[in-house]
């Protein structure tokens, strides 16, 4: 007799699990896989009532049961019935039965979706459900499935931001391989979008403006993220207003989420995210030049004493002052034919960024067979000491898993007093599919008075 038959008719079985309304008979050998379970299986008592309503994300479907009955066949229908529609569910059921094999399974099939970049968009929705609640919940401290859920969460959750983040940074690369990619892919999920701005449009306002802030995301330049911004709000706001031509009750296979939600919930923002949030915290003004900061005042988007501030702290650096407290300088520069232009060179220096009259440049040093981002600076009238910390998007690479979690993590860190690091890049031939010799590197510089 199959395992899997023995679940479902209850034959031998010792114990009864009740939860979601529903009651399973189980035998008491097959639910000591669950730590948990087997801290409630008590000696004199054939029940266990499992306490689920404090947790509004947990669900209940019967794979985690069923993995626990399979024993020789575990993968195969691991690879049959966990699929994307349900694999957050059961990702945060194995959290709460404290299911660490199939905890993990579950993690890295959904790493591995996001790093073939499918499906990104979906995930991003489902990752902000699965945050835990504060606190231990009512199983005490000893129970671990918010710590768990803590854990798989914040892991997720920086690799969305890292595969999203990527993913739009594509729409800056070589201009003629992306018409190119539209002509010939323009039915794949990852060129479904014409414009970065169509991109970000699909995403709850909350990762728009994580998205925008990013150190990671290489625009050019503030202005230019600005534009951005201002661009995906007449797309959100165009969506809203398309949004009642929508058939009721239509669920986009796009858009799954734990609880089969409709289209009108998904469209729903969270209160605490405004375009006013975006606008002034993603964005950095103080060191945009005169006529684009004079553009921004007169579209009236973001409020006048914002700007005027914006000019006056530029005014006071040009003339040698020291004001308090600034923000820091953010740039990202292009570096083209890398592998060609490192055969007679050992230095590949950026075009300069001027900021408040001083001058600013990326380097990329050939150092063995690696190379070190590194920024110049020019001597000028700059009171300030400065520390910098440099991103890099390398478009040579495929999208892999040590990819994700390495993207939000600088490959250059300078400190104030000139301590830090400079991980390698490797100089390598092209090695992804889009085909482009191409790395775009973000300085994110702070002054020091």
């Amino acid at each position: 007799m199959l395992a899997s038959e023995v679940l479902e008719d209850g034959l031998y079985s010792d114990i009864t699990v009740s939860a979601f309304g529903q009651s399973w008979k189980l035998h008491r050998i097959i639910l000591v896989q669950s730590s948990f379970l087997n801290r409630l299986i008590h000696p004199t008592r054939n029940w266990i009532a499992l306490i689920t309503n404090h947790d509004p994300q947990l669900t209940f479907d019967g794979i985690c049961l069923r993995d626990m009955y399979l024993f020789h066949d575990r993968d195969a229908f691991r690879k049959q019935d966990i699929h994307l529609d349900n694999v957050c569910q059961v990702l945060i059921s194995s959290c709460f039965l404290e299911l660490d094999n199939l905890q993990s399974f579950c993690t890295h099939f959904i790493l591995e979706q996001l790093s073939s970049r499918r499906n990104i968009i979906s995930f991003a929705s489902q990752i902000d459900l699965m945050k835990p609640l504060p606190g231990c919940g009512p199983y005490g401290e000893e129970h671990r499935f918010r710590k768990n859920l803590k854990h798989v969460h914040q892991l997720l959750d920086n690799a969305c931001l890292s595969a999203l983040t990527y993913s739009l940074s594509k729409y800056y690369v070589n201009d003629q391989y992306f018409e190119d990619k539209l002509d010939s892919c323009s039915d794949l999920d990852e060129f479904k979008y014409a414009t970065p701005e169509q991109f970000l449009g699909q995403l709850p306002l909350s990762w728009i403006r994580r998205m925008i802030g990013s150190n990671s995301l290489c625009v050019p330049s503030e202005f230019e993220r600005y534009q951005l911004v201002k661009a995906t709000r007449d797309i959100k706001t165009g969506q809203k207003q398309d949004k009642a031509k929508e058939p009721k009750g239509y669920i986009s296979t796009m858009f799954q989420v734990l609880r089969k939600r409709s289209y009108d919930d998904l469209e729903e923002e969270p209160e605490d995210t405004t375009w006013d949030d975006i606008f002034e915290s993603s964005v950095i003004y103080t060191f945009m030049n005169f006529k684009q900061l004079e553009q921004i005042k007169q579209e009236g988007i973001v409020e006048e004493s914002r700007v005027l501030s914006s000019h006056w702290l530029q005014t006071e650096l040009k003339n040698g002052e020291s004001p308090d407290c600034l923000p820091p300088i953010r740039f990202s520069c292009k570096f083209e034919n890398i592998f060609d232009q490192f055969k007679g060179s050992s230095v590949l220096p950026s075009e300069s960024v001027v900021c408040a009259g001083t001058q600013y440049r990326l380097l990329l040093k050939k150092e063995d067979s690696v190379l070190k981002a590194l920024l110049q600076r020019s001597k000028g009238t700059d009171p300030y000491q400065i520390s910098y910390e440099i991103y890099c998007v390398d478009h040579r690479q495929s999208l892999t898993l040590e990819h994700l979690t390495n993207l939000l993590v600088p490959v250059t860190v300078c400190h104030q007093d000139g301590t830090g690091y400079a991980y390698g890049i490797d100089l390598v031939p092209i090695k992804s599919e889009m085909g482009v010799d191409e790395i775009w590197l973000t300085a994110v510089i702070k002054l020091h008075p």
